[in-house]
């Protein structure tokens, strides 16, 4: 019998059947009278014609055989509908198929040189995925079929293991209807052993995978799947299992259940929604189950072991892939980080930790920029299980969280007046998760008054602010925070980027808006504006500033442009008029760190030390937050230029660009821009090499005797990459160096080139070597000499600044024309 029921699955009832319900009875009867009329009781049973009791004997036995039936498939379909309701993206514990996790003499586990981005390309779905999508279940007989048909048409690996993975992609596993009786060795069977749960997605791509000749291992562990909590301490009920599998060279992870699979509206019922971007919300949350569907998610293939890592935790350490594999104590606590973290590119500068206990209710929660700056916004809930209480409808927490937008992070400040376990969700613009905090509030809080308001753009001049026409043009404000005195008057200046109309408002949680239109105006010159600004009296406000277009009209709504937090001792500490020996070293150190020291972390630890004390701020804290800002934002550039890292060289430009200190990183910015489009155009140089198939390179270490331009052309390559001319006369080492593999291999040479070690003298040399050649010609020698032989062209020119150099006339100048219009095409180089 299929679907893994054994053979004696029905057991004793097939000799003596119980009682039925009246309706299967009924039907029951109907078959037996039904399957009277034309019974043919065979001869070779040693039953005579005519004997009424063997005959009724025999017709029970197919009753009951017609009954087992009819429960195996309600059995399968219960199963199947489990399995559908499956909503904590956990494989099975145990299963039909039982192959060994690993197989002898598979590669070592070690980590992957390169990320996802360098070995993975749209260019390896195309063909593959289209493949995935025409073959079906039932067109095969088994699993070596099936892999025959979806790789019989790939080239390599990668686009193998696409093609094998988009197939368990489309097949709607959990969605799709089975026959009663399916053969389980079977795609078609083993398909439906996993929508009844009884095996694993896991273990399918293994299967899949080793068929096709890839290797494939079955990594178990703790996984923080749909049933995670952030801040959840034991996790043993997380265990999961996910896959290895070793392709281009390296070992890389895939997740198929999770690539495969998701869960929506799975909610515990603990929460209640105080708050979502700002709107006031208290809305509790039904305990839901959710739904699993099913989707590709392309980030659970091939994952970067760095990124895998916070979600994962395997048994053997072995199989982090990681060069500093961490704690399980680690793993537990980190915070609970969501694909689109890394995607962006964003890092959590403050503690990071999955759960963050408040001072006195207060917390910060700071989140650097990635290359691309990404808005962030946020969720707040109260969970009323943990906290032993419901929160009264008449708390409102919808101003309790303040978003401070620096350019250098973005800051998420919590004064929660009320004590008990709330959780932050940051989201970013398309509403997608990208972090979760529990926050801890104990009983020994301040009576922490709202803020005066709270917009979706948060305070502080933001991506916002420009879309709206404005650009702050005052140094000192811009961050989100004015402090200031009640007799002080300040002014802020923008420059208009379009021809706007302008609205200005001052708002305090108590005071009326009509007594505070006199405390704030503006002015409009050309294309700048102007804001005054004056308070009242002692406390906190905000300054809202909002923009129209003059040319769409009047019906055109205002836009919330910008906003300030405006403090002026809202909570003073208490002057004691002196200060004692411990507090004025404190505050001198606070002077001396910030005036002389280029680190910013010792700094910080002065600043939170003069923090700690709660000593009265004279300005010192502000210089030093500058400073530490400064610092920041100018040693990242300076490790970018040092380091050559383009990736680094990027994200520190971009956090420069938009930091208050432009102006005096300038220069550190400029030599950076410079350094980048070098690098970029490094990196352009290697493309067509970089594409040539590991084949096409041998192609040139085969020549026994290759031909004088080919020689010349090699000889210049690996002049420029660092080996003595000497050798490189004697064509045996050439053709070694060109066999050797890993990070000695040529390509791998090429890919990780900087031009900065090559000495003028090397550099003139190997373009004498190939100045007498022409890519034409080059190309009908050796497709792949004539991608070497840009590549050396192009770098010799760059290191001498060549003016001219080719331009003889004739075919040199044609050549010099198409290197600087375009390089070799691919579909020479096979």
């Amino acid at each position: 019998m299929g679907c893994g029921v054994s053979k004696n699955g029905m057991g004793n009832g097939a000799n003596k059947p119980g009682p039925l319900p009246e309706g299967e009875k009924k039907e029951d009867e109907e078959e037996e009278e039904n399957s009277e009329e034309g019974l043919d009781i065979p001869n070779g049973l040693g039953i005579a014609p005519g004997q009424e009791v063997m005959k009724k004997r025999f017709r029970n036995v197919i009753n009951m055989t017609r009954i087992a039936g009819r429960m195996l498939k309600e059995q399968e379909e219960r199963a199947i509908e489990k399995g559908r309701q499956n909503t904590s993206l956990k494989e099975p514990e145990r299963e039909e198929i039982v192959i060994p996790d690993t197989m002898y003499m598979y590669p070592p586990a070690r980590p992957p040189r390169r990320k996802k981005k360098e070995i993975f390309h749209e260019s390896d779905c195309i063909l593959a995925d289209a493949i995935a999508m025409q073959v079906d279940a039932e067109s095969v007989g088994s699993i070596d079929e099936l892999v025959r048909a979806l790789t019989v048409k790939l080239k390599t690996d990668m686009q193998k293991l696409r093609a094998l993975f988009m197939w368990l992609g489309v097949q709607r596993i959990r969605h799709r209807t089975y026959p009663t009786t399916v053969d389980p060795a079977t795609p078609l069977g083993h398909l439906k052993r996993m929508a009844m749960g009884r095996v694993s997605y896991a273990v399918m791509f293994t299967l899949l995978c080793r068929s096709a000749k890839l290797p494939c291992v079955i990594i178990r562990g703790l996984a923080k799947s749909a049933s995670y909590e952030v801040g959840d301490k034991n996790l043993d009920n997380l265990r999961n299992m996910w896959n290895a599998v070793y392709v281009s060279g390296e070992w890389r992870f895939v997740f198929p259940l999770w690539a495969l699979s998701s869960v929506v509206g799975k909610t515990t019922g603990d929460w209640t929604l105080m708050e979502s971007k700002g709107d006031l919300s208290h809305e509790k949350q039904e305990e839901s189950v959710g739904e699993n569907v099913n989707q590709v998610d392309d980030y659970y293939f091939l994952i970067d072991p760095e990124e895998f890592c916070y979600t994962c935790f395997p048994d053997e350490e072995r199989w982090q892939l990681l060069r500093e594999p961490i704690s399980k104590r680690k793993f537990i606590r980190v915070p609970y980080l969501w694909p689109p973290y890394f995607q962006h590119g964003l890092q959590i500068s403050t503690k990071f930790d999955s759960i963050i206990k408040t001072k006195k209710g207060k917390c910060n929660i700071a989140i650097k920029p990635g290359p691309e700056y990404v808005p962030l916004s946020y969720e707040l809930f109260f969970n009323h299980k943990e906290s032993d209480r419901e929160l009264p409808d008449d708390i409102h927490l919808d101003r309790y969280v303040a978003i401070m937008n620096e350019p250098t992070k973005t800051n998420f400040v919590l004064r929660l007046p009320v004590d008990g376990i709330y959780k932050l969700e940051v989201v970013d613009e398309d509403n997608d998760w990208i972090c979760f905090f529990k926050i801890w509030v104990d009983e020994d809080i301040e009576p922490w008054e709202p803020f005066p308001i709270n917009s979706a753009i948060g305070f502080g001049p933001c991506r916002e602010t420009e879309k709206a026409g404005l650009r702050v043009e005052t140094l000192p404000y811009r961050n989100g925070i004015i402090n200031m005195t009640k007799k002080q008057q300040i002014q802020l200046k923008f420059t208009m980027l379009r021809n706007l109309q302008i609205r200005t408002e001052l708002v305090h949680n108590t005071i009326p808006q009509s007594e505070l239109t006199k405390h704030i105006s503006h002015k409009l010159l050309d294309n700048q504006l102007t804001i005054h600004l004056t308070v009242p009296q002692n406390g906190e406000y905000a300054l809202q500033i909002h923009t129209r277009e003059k040319d769409k009209g009047p019906h055109e709504e205002f836009r919330n442009a910008c906003n300030y937090l405006v403090e002026t001792d809202v909570k003073p500490r208490k002057d004691k008029g002196w200060e004692n020996a411990r507090e004025k070293l404190i505050r001198q150190r606070l002077d001396d760190t910030t005036n002389t020291s280029k680190d910013p972390k010792e700094i910080q630890e002065a600043l939170d030390k003069f923090n700690d004390l709660e000593l009265i701020n004279h300005g010192e804290v502000d210089r030093a937050q500058r400073r530490i800002g400064y610092l920041e934002v100018r040693n990242d550039l300076r490790d970018g230029i040092n380091g050559r890292n383009m990736e680094k060289l990027e994200k520190a430009l971009t956090a420069g660009k938009i930091s208050e200190y432009r102006d005096k990183l300038e220069t550190l910015i400029q030599e950076g821009e410079t350094l980048l489009n070098r690098l970029k155009q490094l990196k352009f140089f290697a493309h067509d090499v970089l594409l040539m198939e590991r084949t096409t390179v041998s192609e040139i270490h085969r020549y026994n005797i290759p031909k004088q331009c080919v020689h010349d052309v090699m000889k210049a390559t690996f002049l420029v990459l660092g080996e003595n001319e000497n050798f490189l006369e004697d064509w045996e080492f050439i053709q070694d160096l060109l066999r050797k593999t890993g990070k000695e291999s040529v390509l791998k040479k090429i890919k990780d080139y900087d031009s900065i070690d090559l000495e003028t003298e090397t550099a003139q040399r190997a373009a004498d070597l190939i100045s007498q050649y022409d890519k034409a010609n080059l190309v009908d020698a050796s497709a792949a000499a004539g991608a070497f032989y840009v590549w050396v062209y192009n770098i010799t020119k760059e290191v001498l600044k060549w003016t001219g150099y080719y331009d003889s006339g004739g075919q040199q100048t044609q050549t010099q024309h198409e290197l600087s219009n375009g390089t070799i095409s691919q579909s020479q180089n096979h």
